[in-house]
């Protein structure tokens, strides 16, 4: 994805991972906030304690993030002292993608930038809730708010976890164990038919036209490589 969004604006790898880090952080951080009410009622143990760490897991990462950004320039100042005295080719490579990726995490932490944030993302997860809720119904599995948001994060935080191309796998075996450890219903075969649906929706909404942006956009990928072949010679 770094590579990719990259070369097709033209910007530093280093700076695109940094805006990818930035929707990751976003994205657990909201999905933590609207598990959070829920969290400890969800009638299992087992799936309390497992969401539980993952929530905490993204708010130390969160705050993590936000201190070394309120103390960059600390951490640059020592930087500094450290790469004067080494001198070294690396250690000024290390120093500028460091300061690159702290730049493009900066706007998540702009007081200016986070109520616009905030809001699209809010909008974004109640839409993505929606369509979550109509798989369910289709089913004939009437969901609670609770058990909606359970859904929802269960399906996006298995999606963490290094797997197959796409998630395969991965997503259904975990999510259709939590949808019938929370009661959401006792057929397994429902619970993985409902989690297999969402993510044959998710391939048809974004990964379709995706694949048909990429394909559209190779002449501009050709475009961008032979400038910067004229930019190096």
């Amino acid at each position: 994805r770094a590579h990719m969004g990259a070369k097709l604006t033209g910007e530093k790898r280093t700076l695109v991972l940094a805006t990818i880090a930035n929707e990751r952080l976003a994205d657990g951080v909201m999905l933590s906030l609207m598990l959070l009410p829920f969290l400890f009622s969800i009638g299992n143990d087992e799936v309390s304690n497992g969401l539980m760490w993952v929530v905490v897991l993204f708010a130390l990462a969160a705050v993590a993030f936000g201190a070394v950004l309120l103390l960059r320039e600390q951490l640059f100042s020592l930087f500094d002292t450290f790469h004067g005295k080494l001198q070294w080719k690396s250690t000024d490579y290390t120093r500028n993608r460091i300061r690159l990726f702290l730049h493009g995490l900066s706007p998540l932490f702009s007081l200016k930038r986070f109520p616009i944030v905030l809001l699209w993302s809010v909008l974004v997860w109640l839409v993505e809730l929606t369509v979550y809720i109509a798989v369910a119904t289709s089913y004939d599995v009437e969901l609670s708010l609770a058990q909606a948001i359970i859904f929802l994060a269960a399906v996006n935080f298995s999606s963490l976890i290094p797997a197959a191309p796409g998630g395969i796998g991965v997503i259904e075996a975990i999510a259709s164990h939590i949808l019938v450890a929370v009661g959401v219903t006792q057929d397994f075969e429902i619970a993985l038919a409902m989690v297999l649906s969402q993510h044959v929706i998710q391939y048809i909404v974004v990964g379709a036209p995706g694949a048909f942006v990429m394909f559209s956009w190779r002449s501009k990928l050709e475009e961008i490589e032979e400038d910067t072949q004229l930019e190096h010679e």
